[in-house]
């Protein structure tokens, strides 16, 4: 099979470990995308991704450590799932990545709303 590329370690400390892992985890996403081989999610996907990005970089509810292994376990199950060639499990692994990463997107604007109002 094609090589996907791995979640990097989850022990971030901030400042230029939290770009690489940013950095690791917009070539996640992306590879996913090509794997699909379908124009329109790749459309969709280059469209949205400086707003996804703009998420990756905001601020965090939580320590980078806690984001990084957040995302290491959600992706880890999502490489698993398409390693067995379990779709439907890959389906499932991907849905709760979304879910889960909408829900920390919320709380990120959330945080940087209060932020801006405590200027």
């Amino acid at each position: 099979g094609e090589v996907i590329i791995k979640p990097g370690r989850a022990g971030l400390a901030g400042g230029k470990e939290r770009l690489a892992h940013v950095l690791r985890d917009g070539q996640f996403h992306q590879r996913i995308v090509e794997l699909a081989r379908n124009e329109a999610l790749t459309d969709m996907y280059r469209k949205l991704n400086s707003h996804i990005h703009g998420m990756r970089v905001g601020p965090l509810p939580r320590t980078p450590e806690a984001q990084a292994a957040a995302n290491n376990a959600e992706h880890a199950a999502i490489i698993d799932a398409l390693g067995r060639k379990d779709v439907a499990a890959a389906k499932q692994a991907i849905a709760d990545h979304i879910a889960k990463s909408a829900g920390r997107a919320i709380a990120s604007m959330e945080l940087a709303r209060q932020t801006a109002g405590a200027r």
